[in-house]
């Protein structure tokens, strides 16, 4: 849901000519990709079992990771009084999570950290990947240095 909500609003900045917008979406879909990468490949080589004993997929929480890599790019594009919002939410969802004994809170601490370092990390960088629209036309250009 997440993933697809960033790429309406890259997409929707385009085709409005909103840069603000546009580059909101990138930056959110960019911290998002980051984050799902890194949490699957920590939670298979982790292998830590869960307080509920479902899996061994408890470190680090892919929910706390992901909540708290969209409070960064919120904060940094519509200022701090959306951006506390954005990390009070991350903070309840991490917490829930603990609550309902899906995770330890070292879990949620791990991914909440990871979060917020990819958070800023994609935001506070130059940035290489441009998206225009034109009548019949989309174009997706990518820069890799």
């Amino acid at each position: 849901m997440e993933g697809g909500s960033a790429l309406g609003c890259w997409s929707l900045g385009a085709l409005v000519n909103d840069p603000k917008m546009g580059e909101f979406g990138r930056d959110t879909s960019e911290s998002l990709l980051l984050s799902t990468a890194l949490v699957s490949g920590l939670k298979y080589a982790v292998g830590r079992e869960r307080p509920d004993q479902s899996d061994n997929f408890s470190f680090p929480s892919g929910h706390a990771i992901t909540a708290f890599c969209f409070a960064p790019v919120v904060q940094k594009y519509w200022g701090w009084e959306a951006g506390v919002p954005a990390y009070l939410l991350a903070t309840v969802t991490g917490l829930a999570r603990v609550e309902g004994y899906h995770h330890y809170l070292s879990d949620v601490l791990a991914g909440a950290t990871l979060g917020i370092v990819i958070g800023n990390a994609v935001v506070y960088r130059p940035k290489d990947v441009s998206i225009s629209v034109a009548p019949g036309r989309v174009k997706l250009q990518l820069a890799f240095n």
